[in-house]
């Protein structure tokens, strides 16, 4: 397959760019491998050298088909024998030239107060680049087992060194060149000490002091006095360099260190194969969801979490159904991201909150919802009939019906003529009886097969509605007795 041209190219060109017309390796001899403090021009050899190593090392490996980078930063401070940290971050990535694959690992930690883990996998697929980030495990409904759950998204606008967090041209761009300060080599490490004062504009210096830590950090120390370490490390898979200062205030010595580098490295990939080894997460808000779907249509769900769904209705009414039970948990919103609220039933100044809603227009809408082992799939169903209905009889002794479907009410007047006990018998031998009844203003009321409930009602005029259960259909006694 064939190489993924764009990552290794500019380092090629970075590579033509940074090298001298003369190899510098050639300019050194057996007795300046050990240059402390030397000469400008002695300074200068060595620094050009390093940089040609840290670029040829950069291309082979960055050309290599599987390679590993680093960068890593840290501030601390200690005070007096204790060693607190401030912020702490780590990214890993490795990667696969030949049809690009990227496992990016990193974790971040701020003074133990906030902290996160991550691990995103990046991957070419038919000529585009799809991320998938680990959210966690979880359990199946269908087949009851663990699997690995990822958020998946196209990438548009993919840039590997925004992946890695650093780019090769940041490291070998770096305009010291030791005459303010020194640079030595011993074996295969480069080290320079340098006062800040002389790089604090260079990018990797900038770094650290934009992190945030350091505003104060001149009222303790000079620019002159304060020293910037960088330690390159040259070995035969690739490099490492690791860098920072640290200043003292009266009691504390704050220091700040970075690390990056990249080897050659290989590791395993990770074949994804949606519900066989992995789960896709549920899209969490409107631009992540790609299915639509119709009334009527069954959305099932694989693991238990919340949802994003996408449905093309018509205008009416509209309420959600699991096998064959309303569901009353869930959001609706037009395309804008505009709710739309379930209807209201107003009975004078008596207002019921019902489980359906209306579509005013033809158009696309979205329902967020959650599965769970009591839920696992729903459909959303068109309400062609009315409502709920309003009888302006007033109850009888026995009442005996039909609910016209899961989202019709039935609604009954009750005239309470003087203080009275109120006593209601579900007379079915199988089914509860759901009521709206004026207790506690109008509450929700659930009566078991053959049970029976009392209450007390002043002198005026009420309403008792009737809610879908199990069945449709309704049996039920009403006895009224005069509080003397």
């Amino acid at each position: 397959m064939k190489k993924f041209i764009f990552i290794i190219f500019p380092l090629i060109l970075i590579f033509l760019t940074s090298c001298v017309s003369k190899s510098s390796a050639e300019l050194i001899d057996d007795e300046e491998e050990n240059v402390i403090n030397g000469s400008a021009s002695d300074n200068l050899i060595l620094y050009s050298n390093l940089k040609d190593e840290l670029d040829e090392k950069a291309l082979n490996v960055s050309t290599k088909n599987y390679y590993k980078t680093k960068f890593e930063y840290e501030v601390s401070y200690i005070s007096g024998r204790t060693s607190y940290n401030i912020v702490s971050s780590k990214r890993i990535c490795e990667i696969r030239n030949d049809s690009l694959y990227i496992k990016k690992t990193s974790s971040y930690n701020s003074s133990s107060i906030f902290s996160y883990n991550d691990e995103t996998i990046y991957k070419l697929e038919n000529d585009s680049i799809y991320s998938y980030k680990f959210e966690g495990n979880y359990q199946t409904f269908d087949e009851n087992e663990i699997l690995p759950v990822y958020s998946v998204i196209k990438e548009d606008d993919f840039k590997l060194n925004d992946i890695i967090g650093f780019s090769q041209a940041v490291v070998t761009s770096e305009g010291y060149d030791g005459t303010n300060g020194t640079i030595k080599k011993d074996d295969n490490i480069y080290t320079i000490e340098m006062s800040y004062s002389y790089v604090k504009n260079e990018s990797l210096v900038k770094f650290i002091y934009n992190l945030g830590f350091f505003s104060n950090m001149l009222n303790y120390i000079s620019e002159d006095d304060l020293i910037v370490e960088f330690v390159y490390e040259i070995f035969d898979t690739g490099y490492n360099l690791e860098y920072g200062f640290s200043y003292d205030t009266t009691d504390t010595t704050i220091s700040a260190k970075v690390n990056l580098g990249m080897e050659e490295d290989s590791f395993d990939i990770f074949e994804f194969e949606e519900g066989i080894n992995y789960l896709k997460k549920y899209p969490q808000n409107f631009d992540m969801v790609t299915d639509i779907y119709n009334e009527n249509d069954i959305i099932k769900g694989k693991y238990a979490d919340s949802s994003f769904i996408k449905f093309y209705l018509t205008k009416g009414l509209y309420g959600v159904l699991s096998n064959d039970d309303i569901v009353t948990s869930y959001l609706v919103f037009d395309i804008d991201g505009n709710p739309i609220n379930k209807n209201k039933i107003i009975l004078d100044k008596m207002i019921i909150n019902t489980n359906y809603f209306e579509i005013e227009e033809d158009g696309y809408y979205y329902i967020y919802i959650g599965f769970d082992l009591n839920m696992t799939e729903f459909k959303l169903e068109k309400i062609n009939y009315d409502a709920y209905s309003y009888s302006s009889n007033e109850l009888e002794k026995t009442n005996i019906g039909n609910l016209d479907g899961m989202f019709n009410y039935k609604i009954y007047t009750l005239n309470i003529d003087t203080y009275s006990k109120i006593y209601i018998k579900n007379n079915d031998e199988f089914n509860e009886l759901n009521l709206i009844l004026p207790i506690m203003l109008y509450s929700n009321i659930n009566i078991k097969p053959q049970d029976e409930i009392n209450f007390n009602l002043r002198a005026g005029i009420y309403y008792l509605i009737v809610m879908p259960s199990s069945d449709l259909s309704y049996n039920f006694d009403i006895d009224i007795y005069a509080i003397i």
